[in-house]
């Protein structure tokens, strides 16, 4: 997807004990990840190369590159999680397997709830730098389907700027799906219950099955339903807190609470339809139909008070703290749906195959969120202080409202050659056709507002610069179009026996239009905008080379090129400031209505082995990449922000991942991702040569293990562990000049069950150690109350029961 970046505003204990005593020892005997099993195309088993003995780790086939590959075979660095793999894990999301990826990263950069994940892969953050795929249709990175019937999940680190366009920066995640299949009728069905610590029970149940239609065609359904229960609770009534001292010269203290418990509860359920038909030998039909809808009752978000005048800097976030306090009991929350249709036909020529994906997105966000902190304290408290009035806080009740709409139209017509000789092709045609909207509605409302202002700056309204809106703090309007074309290539041949050479471009042609509106008390007066039209267009090229140095090691080197468009800004208003912030951080508010395109160069070398017949694999892979012109969002103290092209950065580290399977039934591994990815020019105001580029860890690293074994001819017991660490990392989302670290954090998960035929019955503890895991401090739909950031963490231990049937 292409969207234009711009600004917006504003268990028992008893039970888990025994867990913990247990899965500690099981991961001191077997620390490390289990080898996902391979599948090709068609879901079937393929074997590492070189002489097999009794046991062997599996890969999986990917088509990263648009053919069908084993990922020993591909010259680039992939990390690939078959279905059964995500299953033995018990991971449901992205988050819940994420963490165990080398050198990918994820924050909450963007704003609310339901859209505000960001994924970073070797260091190159921000908006639309990774894709996000569905098969081969691009969607929207912030969303979540729920990975319950797919084949596999593939990252692919590094520019895909040939094969993948805009969406591919700093890499790209896809989630190829289930495909029909033709040789008889097979299902599953699988349901969940556990109890998580601060919250209550979480019910979970899907299943999928698959019926031939005759012998050239088939249908497969699947559906959903997932409820987790909610771990925060709100307090409403007077609050004491820092930051709101500090804004407003007291906090509002004593008095009752009401509490409202587990106010975050979130309910997901969705399905696809597919139906494969396959009309001659040669020529092959796929229609899919996928919807998902996720309510969320309240604000998963931990409250953090801090003193902002104190001298400890930078602030490190915490998230332990499962109370959030409010002034007003105002439900916080929205809906979340979307779908997505797809038409893939593909057609075997004899010397190549023939292919055409069509596929359409549509998607609607709903948030409400409480601003009246907000509202009473950063907004109106500063300027009563700056007329010289008293400042004693009056609070107003304030919720905001905004809904996003999200609608795009893509084709691609591919050719992927199967020629005789050396020489093979890839080259196809794309086109993608992109609207999107964005609303704060219905208004920003703040009952009594004009009346507490009016009355305490005495008749002074006018010379506030304040006039002529009422009630009303903010509505705004905002609607972006992107058209893109593209046509792309890549060329591979051997010259020699061993070697194959690459060579790809694509060329690129993109046209944006933009408006918006905004009007309100934070506006300070009506603004419009637009329509705002940019073109750009381009080449993107990529070389590589690749040395089979023997049956079992694979040698390979890149240089290839990235880039993401340019797009505009909302005008910032003329009230509170903003214009001279800018201006003190030498940007011109006049220029900040566009930005224009960023692009990198990335360097890559790396080698994939197997090792002792099959019995081990072990892949490593090294990089240097040059950002230039980066599209930095700006968030100013006024509440507003803007993107604009500031700086440059360089970011060099490496990945390594092992697998082994010493023993029949014994699989186990170990992830390594380093990334040293810093600013390397200054910016007055906003960073210094030498930082570090917000939302990346240092050091990400995992390890797993998982060990079967037979208690009799029909029973076998199996348990496994699952073990992440993720490094710290800083966050500039709410101020660029003065960052906050995210603390590192280790996350462990145990699984113990039991399978037979076609059932199989586990015993999980997710987050065994209960760790408090910071993915980082909140971008509000208003903006942040002075000194109270609110934090994303993950979710606390959680014990619970699996069932599953195959058949």
């Amino acid at each position: 997807m292409i969207t234009i970046p711009r600004t917006n505003r504003h268990g028992p204990r008893s039970t888990a004990h025994v867990l913990m005593m247990g899965s500690a020892m099981l991961m001191a005997m077997l620390a490390a990840p289990t080898a996902a099993r391979a599948q090709d195309q068609d879901g079937s088993t393929q074997q590492a190369s070189g002489t097999e003995p009794d046991y062997h780790v599996d890969t999986i086939v990917v088509t990263a590159t648009r053919r069908a590959q084993s990922l020993q075979d591909v010259g680039l660095s992939i990390t690939a999680i078959g279905g059964e793999e995500l299953a033995a894990r018990g991971a449901t999301d992205i988050e819940s397997f994420a963490p165990s990826i080398p050198n990918l990263g994820f924050g909450a950069t963007n704003d609310g709830v339901l859209a505000n994940r960001s994924i970073s892969i070797r260091g190159i953050e921000g908006l639309n730098t990774t894709g996000f795929y569905i098969d081969d249709v691009p969607l929207d990175p912030s969303v979540s389907p729920l990975v319950l019937d797919v084949e596999r999940i593939e990252v692919l680190r590094g520019p895909q700027g040939t094969l993948y366009g805009a969406r591919g920066l700093g890499g790209t995640v896809r989630m190829i799906t289930k495909q029909p299949e033709f040789d008889g009728l097979s299902g599953k069905a699988h349901a969940r219950i556990s109890t998580v610590k601060e919250g209550d029970l979480n019910l979970s149940a899907d299943g999928a099955i698959n019926v031939p239609v005759g012998e050239q065609a088939a249908v497969r359904l699947s559906g959903y339903y997932d409820r987790q229960s909610g771990i925060f609770d709100r307090v409403v009534g007077p609050i004491a807190s820092p930051g709101i001292a500090a804004a407003s010269g007291s906090g509002l203290t004593g008095g009752s609470a009401i509490v409202r418990k587990n106010v975050d509860d979130k309910t997901t359920f969705g399905g696809m339809a597919a139906l494969r038909i396959r009309p001659a030998a040669d020529l092959d039909i796929t229609a899919r139909l996928m919807a998902q809808k996720t309510k969320l009752d309240g604000y998963p978000l931990a409250d953090f008070a801090f003193d902002p005048d104190s001298e400890t800097s930078p602030t490190v976030l915490k998230a332990d703290d499962f109370t959030q306090n409010r002034l007003f009991d105002i439900a916080e929350g929205g809906t979340d749906r979307w779908v997505q249709a797809s038409l893939g036909i593909s057609y075997d020529a004899g010397f190549g195959t023939v292919s055409s994906s069509t596929g359409y997105f549509n998607r609607r966000t709903q948030e409400t969120e409480d601003s009246s902190e907000f509202i009473s304290f950063t907004l109106l408290g500063p300027i009563l202080q700056s007329a010289g009035l008293p400042t004693e806080p009056a609070a107003v009740q304030s919720p905001i409202h905004q809904r996003l709409d999200f609608r795009t139209f893509v084709q691609e017509l591919r050719f992927v050659s199967d020629f005789k000789g050396p020489l093979q092709l890839t080259a196809g045609l794309f086109y993608q056709d992109t609207d999107s909207r964005e609303a704060f509605t219905p208004d920003n409302i703040a009952p009594g507002f004009d009346e507490i202002f009016s009355t305490q700056l005495n008749g002074g309204v006018a010379a506030s610069g304040f006039t002529g809106f009422g009630d009303l703090i903010f509505r705004s309007d905002s609607r972006f179009k992107v058209k893109e074309f593209g046509a792309y290539g890549e060329a591979s041949i051997k010259p020699v026996d061993r070697l194959t050479l690459t060579v790809g471009a694509r060329y690129f042609d993109v046209k944006t239009r933009f408006t918006d509106f905004q009007e309100g008390f934070a506006v300070g007066s009506s603004v419009s905008v637009g329509p705002l039209r940019s073109k750009e267009h381009g080449v993107n090229l990529k070389f590589l080379a690749e040395f089979k140095a023997s049956e079992d090691v694979n040698l390979y080197a890149s240089a290839a090129e990235g880039f993401r468009i340019g797009g505009a800004n909302s005008e910032l208003p003329s009230g509170l400031g903003c214009p001279a912030q800018a201006q003190a951080l030498g940007i011109n508010p006049d220029d900040a209505t566009t930005f224009q395109s960023d692009s990198l160069w990335s360097y890559e070398a790396g080698v994939k082995s197997t090792l002792g017949g099959g019995v081990a694999t072990v892949n490593a892979a090294a990089f240097y990449i040059d950002f230039s012109n980066i599209q930095q969002r700006v968030l100013l103290e006024c509440g507003f922000d803007f993107v604009a092209n500031i700086g440059a950065a360089r970011s060099k580290g490496f990945e390594l991942e092992t697998a082994l399977h010493p023993v029949r039934g014994l699989t186990l591994g170990v992830n390594l991702g380093y990334t040293d990815s810093r600013f390397s020019e200054t910016v007055p105001g906003l960073v210094t040569k030498g930082d570090r580029i917000q939302q990346v860890p240092q050091w990400t690293a995992s390890a797993n293990a998982d060990y079967r074994f037979a208690l009799d001819s029909e029973w076998e017991m199996f348990v496994r562990g699952d073990l992440a660490y993720v490094g710290s990392s800083i966050s500039r989302v709410v101020d660029a000049a003065n960052p906050r670290t995210r603390p590192s954090y280790t996350l462990l998960n145990t699984r113990l069950g039991l399978s037979r035929d076609r059932y199989t019955v586990t015993l999980f503890v997710d987050n065994l150690t209960n760790e408090d895991a910071v993915f980082g401090d909140n971008r509000t739909l208003a903006a942040e109350a002075y000194g109270r950031p609110r934090i994303v963490r993950n979710r606390p231990r959680t014990i619970g029961l699996d069932l599953a049937l195959e058949f």
